[in-house]
This record gives C-alpha cells, sequence and structure tokens, in this order.
C-alpha cells in the first residue's frame, strides 16, 4: 500500500481506480466521496451528491 502526500485533502481514504490525465492531474475514483482530481498540492472533489 501506498500513502498518498495529498491523501488527507480527499474526501475518504478508500480509493478504488487512480488515472493520470495528458496534463498530468491524478484522478482517484473513491468509495462514497465522488471523484478527486489532484494536483500534487491540493485535491478537488466532484460527486452528484443531492442531484437527482
Amino acid at each position: 500500500m501506498t500513502e498518498l502526500h495529498t491523501q488527507e485533502l480527499l474526501p475518504v481514504a478508500h480509493i478504488h481506480r487512480i488515472f493520470q490525465d495528458s496534463e498530468g492531474y491524478m484522478w482517484y475514483a473513491t468509495e462514497g466521496g465522488g471523484l478527486c482530481r489532484d494536483n500534487g498540492y491540493q485535491a478537488h472533489s466532484f460527486n452528484t451528491f443531492g442531484i437527482n
């Protein structure tokens, strides 16, 4: 298991998938926390909670 240096910025600790896009962003698919984008300094989460 590898610990991420920005892991404390993610909404949850359980990551199911990791992907790096062509711009260098790391994307994490999390359990219950949505999709997170990490630029190495900060993480931003995207989710659909509350949207029907």
